[in-house]
């Protein structure tokens, strides 16, 4: 994904299961989020979830700042 400091970016995802998968990117009930890598130090995906007829919010955040040497 293109942005106005580069062409780099950064994807996570999770995906919520009863058994452990090899890849949450192309799972089911997976959340996916894509950010520039551009100043910006938080992403953060979510996904609302229904279980045994409970609604539950299910995510994840990455906190990715680059230190200053």
């Amino acid at each position: 994904m293109a942005s106005s400091a580069g062409v780099d970016s950064m994807l996570i995802a999770f995906a919520v299961s009863e058994k452990a998968q090899k890849d949450a990117m192309s799972s089911k009930n997976n959340a996916v989020a894509e950010i520039t890598m551009n100043e910006r130090d938080t992403v953060r995906t979510r996904k609302y979830l229904r279980i045994n007829g409970r609604l539950y919010l299910v995510g994840m955040e990455c906190r990715c700042k680059e230190r200053k040497q």
